[in-house]
């Protein structure tokens, strides 16, 4: 019960921040000068993080759970958790590799999804 709970006050959380932040005029991912504001760009990419990892936490547990129903509550979770936390990271490190222009984005969705088969199959 702590783990759905969990999940939702992050989900929660993230989301009624992100709503507040993007509704807020001064919170602009440029200054006054034309320059990025990094400050404001880092809060988005974090809290956008924490909605991805939560949002996928609770989307993978019910997989498990319909997939998988010998396995314990405590084995789902941290299932859950690894793979979640697998599919954040990854998805953050294709969004910075694509906003730097360094990798197209369906490429790296592309690797991203032999990585992720290969890590689950080996």
């Amino acid at each position: 019960m702590k783990f759905f709970l969990t999940l939702s006050f992050l989900f929660l959380s993230s989301v009624g921040i992100l709503y507040y932040l993007i509704t807020n005029s001064n919170f602009l991912p440029t200054d006054a000068t034309g320059e990025l504001n990094w400050l404001n760009i880092s809060v988005f990419a974090f809290l956008l993080l924490i909605f991805v990892f939560s949002l996928l936490s609770f989307l993978v547990f019910l997989v498990i759970h319909i997939l998988k129903k010998e396995y314990t509550f405590r084995k789902k979770s941290f299932s859950a958790v690894k793979i979640s936390l697998m599919l954040t990271i990854g998805l953050f490190v294709v969004t910075v590799l694509h906003f730097f222009h360094i990798l197209d984005i369906l490429w790296g969705l592309l690797i991203l999804f032999v990585v992720l088969v290969a890590l689950i199959v080996i």
